[in-house]
């Protein structure tokens, strides 16, 4: 691909990039800094006029709130105001939060002047930004607009102040009460402190990446999950009404126990020094799994870990699209070909959050903690030992060949491993 086409030329095939996510065509365009928003802008809104089936908007919108640039916020609440496209709508509440303080007046006024779903996103945006005003908007619309009192109470709860504790209980003790529940947690949040890390936060080449087994859509969140309550009527009756309690016994409430996950085979409790499950015995053996998932993209003549994470969500979108069989033998393929691809893809996801996004800074990560789990836990397998020759066999089997096994799937995802 060539260097030197223009801005416009970029953005056109950011949107209608095939599969995956354009990362490394985003980070060229986001290299341009703000030169960038108008052309971003001037793109989404004829998008939008001309009902373009053929470009994914969404890459603009992820671009206009990593550019934090005030210009994008007239653009980023257009798009906010189509809820009919909610993982859009979503992703441009999270882009003008990312703006902050700039984007605040216009998300105002949607919370005033807009519809149901138009002003729960408003709302959530503002919960993300940590400016007075914003503050301010969300306490009052708590006595104006007790239909969504639920999500209110979650963006109060993400903004962090302690003030809106009886703020919110006094909304609580007259909301209703299938809401109840959304409240109870924001305060217990404010009272503890330990606030979940907001959507914005985290890296974008991560968060906004369709996921197959959402759908084709990024993480919900809290807010993804209230559009659905709120976005459904037939919904809201079926949550269970929760009785009025003590402001005490909804900050003293203990954390529910949960059992602490151990290896099946050992008992051990399992750790994730990877990314993945492991208990003592298996920890090198899944770092080891981990590494020749490397090797084979090199094979494959993958050297990016965005692209390879786009060919496993591909892999696994096709894999999902086949259906699950009837057959008992052929459904438990299935199943352990959709997890193996998962298991690709969390050892993706936690390579890029350690800070590598090449197949060789990924390698040398892995090898650096391989011999760290060694020297913790040993090599019960010898999996780190020097590897026999091999014998001379016959025709090789290519990686993207069908397994000789006869099982249908690719011999990289079969049997190869196992030889």
């Amino acid at each position: 691909m060539t260097t030197d086409v223009s801005l416009d030329e970029l953005i056109e095939q950011i949107a209608a990039w095939p599969y995956g996510m354009p990362v490394r065509l985003m980070e060229r365009v986001l290299a341009r800094g703000e030169s960038a928003v108008p052309a971003l802008t001037s793109a989404l809104d004829r998008w939008q006029e001309e009902a373009d089936d053929e470009r994914d908007p969404l890459w603009a919108i992820v671009l206009l709130g990593e550019l934090r640039h005030p210009d994008g916020v007239a653009a980023l609440v257009r798009q906010m105001r189509r809820t009919d496209l909610d993982i859009l709508a979503m992703a441009s509440a999270e882009a003008l939060a990312k703006i902050g303080a700039p984007a605040v007046a216009s998300l105002v006024e949607v919370a005033e002047t807009g519809d149901v779903m138009q002003r729960l996103y408003s709302y959530a945006a503002l919960g993300w930004i940590p400016e007075e005003t914003a503050h301010a908007a969300l306490v009052g619309a708590l006595t104006r607009d007790r239909e969504l009192g639920d999500v209110l109470a979650m963006a109060l709860a993400d903004q962090g102040r302690l003030e809106a504790i009886p703020l919110l209980y006094e909304a609580y003790t007259s909301c209703e009460s299938w809401q109840r529940a959304e409240f109870e947690v924001a305060l217990r949040t404010l009272h503890e402190g330990d606030r979940p890390v907001a959507p914005t936060m985290r890296d974008w080449r991560l968060r906004y990446r369709r996921l197959p087994e959402m759908g084709n859509t990024f993480e919900l969140h809290w807010v993804g999950v209230l559009a659905l309550v709120h976005g459904s009527q037939a919904t809201m009756p079926e949550r269970p009404p929760i009785p009025v309690r003590p402001l005490v016994a909804i900050l003293n409430e203990p954390e529910p126990e949960e059992p602490e996950a151990t290896c099946e085979e050992c008992g051990a409790p399992l750790e994730r020094p990877t990314g993945l499950p492991a208990c003592p015995e298996t920890a090198v053996a899944v770092a080891v799994y981990q590494l020749s998932l490397l090797n084979d993209a090199r094979e494959d003549e993958i050297e990016d870990l965005f692209e390879l994470l786009d060919e496993l969500e591909a892999d696994e979108a096709d894999c999902r699209d086949r259906g699950e069989p009837r057959a008992p033998k052929a459904r438990a393929r299935w199943r352990e070909e959709v997890e193996e691809l998962q298991m690709c893809r969390r050892t993706c996801h936690w390579l890029v959050e350690q800070g590598a996004d090449t197949v060789g800074a990924a390698k040398a990560l892995l090898l650096a903690e391989t011999g760290s789990l060694a020297a913790r836990y040993g090599d019960p397998e010898g999996l780190l030992q020097p590897a026999l020759r091999p014998r001379a066999r016959g025709a090789k089997v290519g990686r993207n060949d069908p397994c000789p096994c006869g099982s249908g799937r690719k011999y990289k995802r079969c049997c190869l491993g196992k030889a």
